[in-house]
């Protein structure tokens, strides 16, 4: 994800949530393997403000507790249609525990003017507050018209062998 992407490009990241909402080990791993190797940093921070505290780019983004995410795995696999609604009415008590996880102005005067990006679609008024969006909703925007162009460059990737010998070999199609 991103944060062992921007890791490895000698970014300084400081991940926050909440308690429970911990990313699986492995991704953490990658992120502190990254920063060693690039000069970067990696942090972990149980407090919001703290994460914004200086930052120079913010990427709020919201995801469920561990704990029920496997929950949710183990009882989809088994079409357990009753589990999946008990599990997703905690998921739902868990999160409003922390409404106050929110991207406000408040929060973005913490930071070194930060700028505001999110991969979209974000959850206005949960994760961000209108008036930061609507601040930042051409970054945003030109944020979110790149996507596209990353899926397509990730998947022609995974799919063509040496994808950059391929792009600068010239082909003839047709007989030209």
């Amino acid at each position: 994800g991103i944060v062992s992407l921007l890791t490895r490009f000698g970014a300084h990241v400081t991940l926050a949530h909440p308690p429970g909402y911990e990313l699986l080990d492995d991704p953490l791993a990658w992120a502190a393997e990254g920063a060693a190797a690039s000069g970067g940093s990696f942090r972990i921070t149980d407090d919001m403000d703290d994460g914004f505290a200086g930052a120079e780019a913010v990427y709020p983004k919201s995801w469920g507790p561990l704990a029920l995410m496997r929950e949710r795995v183990t009882a989809n696999r088994a079409g357990d249609q009753a589990a999946m609604r008990d599990i997703e009415q905690r998921a739902l008590a868990h999160n409003a525990e922390h409404r106050s996880w929110i991207c406000d102005e408040r929060r973005m005067a913490l930071t070194a003017d930060a700028l505001y990006l999110h991969c979209l679609p974000a959850d206005i008024g949960a994760e961000v507050t209108p008036a930061v969006m609507e601040r930042f909703r051409v970054a945003v925007g030109r944020e979110a018209n790149k996507k596209l162009y990353v899926i397509m460059a990730l998947l022609a990737t995974a799919k063509v062998d040496d994808l950059a010998s391929a792009l600068t070999t010239p082909t003839c199609r047709g007989g030209a």
